[in-house]
């Protein structure tokens, strides 16, 4: 039909195709090949995504990963088509000296919204070493987007290129549909590094600074109370996952990445997560180098700088969360959506345990009888830190100080045990679950990615049936 890419009746039987179309539904793109004596015959059909002149691309790779990959492309200028050679080098797209090497009997149109290529490709040319040889089975990656005067644009943000579940051999005659989205090991390595930093070791760190200082309170290793041990170490490793994290995705985008805005696109708040990030990779350093510089104790300015110091803790940490969630929505990520869901779950966790952890206290205290001698009412609330509370210098990072003091001798002891224990296992059950929703958000993230088109690859040998190749 005019304006329609359909598969082809002779894929799977006379040559070989690689497509996205659905059972019934027509396709983004259609690349057939014939393999000859010396020679490969290309078509490359691709529907139009919009107004403007478009391109359409297939790079061979030996991994299923962007970089050292073969290109031949097919690209509109003003109601023509050129088709020429091009090679991937990491994330960007260079060209020979000779941009039609290894190419002959080249051409193509524009027709109803549709873009027609065809071209002959030497299967050895030897000239060209980014020319690779067509006898080898290769990665297949298939990219499109947006060109003006012949010069491609960066392809689709929302379309990722879409990489073949195995290595295609062009002297085979078969039909292959689908493919995941080009691997980002190092998205990975940052998502993963970022979510154990802060849904992790920045969420145990800053709830045992809030609630945790009774925790084993008669043991001081190294003359220090075991909470700040346990907080100065969460902290610290917060610091360093998140340095690891954010040079990991400076490698991946060489330098700063800014994540493009397109007209109707209702996904902006994307562009907010390089911002955003920059300014918590900041947030995380600052706080400790303060704390360096803290007043003396007695000192007019120290109560303004517990609030400084508390504030940029927890606006730090706020920012993380939304920082995760459009991170895990981003389109590099490949990440299942129930990874968010996960975090969302996390976010009302730590709500409630705030709510629990603050009440429980009184229920105790009314179970034991405590308030008869008014010590619920005698509490002290302070974000300053008492340095009997840790017995050294060291003040926490990245978190406000918060502790209860009540006076010892109108409270009962069966309850001040009772209390501290009751806290003790709401921190330790804290840190477990907060271990358990990290893990979770990460199996869901790190899971490989599926394709739109669903968990399984198509290809169809030599006939008209299907067969299941596996999962990607």
């Amino acid at each position: 039909n005019p304006g329609v890419v359909a598969v082809d009746p002779e894929c799977g039987k006379t040559k070989g195709c690689y497509h996205d179309c659905g059972a019934g539904a027509p396709c983004t793109y259609l690349i057939s090949w014939l393999y000859q004596t010396d020679i490969v015959k290309f078509q490359f059909l691709f529907k139009i995504q919009s107004p403007t002149d478009q391109w359409i691309s297939l790079g061979l790779s030996n991994d299923q990963y962007m970089g050292d990959d073969s290109v031949m492309e097919c690209v509109m200028d003003a109601g023509t088509v050129q088709v020429k050679t091009s090679f991937n080098t990491d994330k960007f797209n260079e060209y020979p000296d000779d941009k039609h090497a290894g190419l002959h009997n080249y051409g193509g149109s524009v027709k109803n919204g549709v873009l027609e290529c065809s071209f002959e490709r030497k299967i050895e040319y030897p000239r060209e070493p980014k020319v690779f040889d067509l006898s080898k089975p290769y990665y297949l990656m298939v990219a499109y987007g947006e060109a003006v005067a012949g010069n491609k644009f960066p392809h689709s943000y929302e379309k990722l290129p879409k990489v073949s579940a195995q290595k295609i051999n062009f002297q085979d005659v078969g039909s292959v549909k689908g493919g995941a989205s080009a691997v980002y090991p190092m998205v990975k390595a940052h998502g993963t590094a970022m979510t154990f930093a802060w849904m992790f070791f920045a969420s145990s760190g800053l709830f045992i600074a809030r609630h945790g200082r009774a925790m084993f309170n008669n043991s001081k290793p190294f003359g220090i109370l075991v909470w700040f041990h346990i907080h100065r170490f969460s902290m610290i490793m917060t610091a360093l996952l998140t340095l690891v994290g954010f040079a990991l995705i400076l490698v991946e985008s060489k330098g700063y990445s800014k994540i493009s805005d397109s007209p109707g696109n209702k996904s902006w708040y994307r562009m907010l997560h390089p911002p955003i990030g920059i300014v918590l990779v900041v947030m995380t350093f600052v706080n400790p180098i303060m704390a360096l510089f803290r007043p003396e104790p007695k000192a007019p300015s120290r109560s303004k700088f517990n609030w400084i110091h508390w504030g940029i803790g927890i606006l730090a940490y706020i920012l993380s969360y939304g920082l995760i969630l459009i991170g895990l929505d981003l389109t590099k990520s490949q990440s299942d959506v129930e990874a968010i869901y996960v975090v969302f779950a996390f976010i009302a966790y730590h709500v409630v345990m705030e709510i629990v952890i603050r009440v429980l206290p009184f229920l105790l205290a009314h179970m034991f009888g405590c308030c008869q001698f008014d010590c619920c009412k005698k509490s002290k609330r302070s974000y300053d830190l008492d340095m009997s509370d840790m017995s050294g210098s060291e003040l926490p990072s990245m978190t406000e100080s918060t502790h209860e003091k009540v006076l010892d001798d109108e409270k009962p002891m069966s309850f001040h045990r009772k209390q501290n224990g009751i806290r003790t296992f709401l921190l330790i059950f804290h840190m477990l679950a907060s271990a358990c929703f990290s893990i979770a958000v990460l199996y869901f993230f790190l899971k490989h990615p599926i394709d739109e088109a669903g968990p399984h690859t198509e290809r169809v040998e030599h006939d008209d049936s299907v067969r299941i190749v596996g999962p990607f």
